[in-house]
């Protein structure tokens, strides 16, 4: 999936996709990628930790998952992810 995404980014209009650098957190070597616009009806979210020490760390809690599905490990509305060094 992940290819498949920055695939699409590189290629495509980058309207729908949106890159936050971490710079002003003092990683600039972090990158999150995503859009949440795609016709496929998923919204694609990329961290990219080229950082040799820092952990990214990401908390999200949704007011209702009515009709939506989160993929991979969560509980109820509420996902963390933590993306370490390479």
């Amino acid at each position: 999936m992940k290819q498949v995404f920055l695939n699409k980014f590189a290629q495509g209009s980058h309207e729908n996709f949106h890159v936050i650098d971490m710079a002003d957190k003092r990683a600039p070597d972090i990158k999150r990628y995503f859009e949440c616009e795609g016709k496929e009806g998923y919204i694609y979210t990329i961290i990219d930790n080229q950082d040799k020490e820092a952990i990214y760390t990401e908390t999200l809690e949704l007011e209702s998952v009515d009709k939506l599905q989160l993929l991979g490990q969560h509980q109820g509305a509420k996902y963390s992810i933590s993306v370490g060094p390479l």
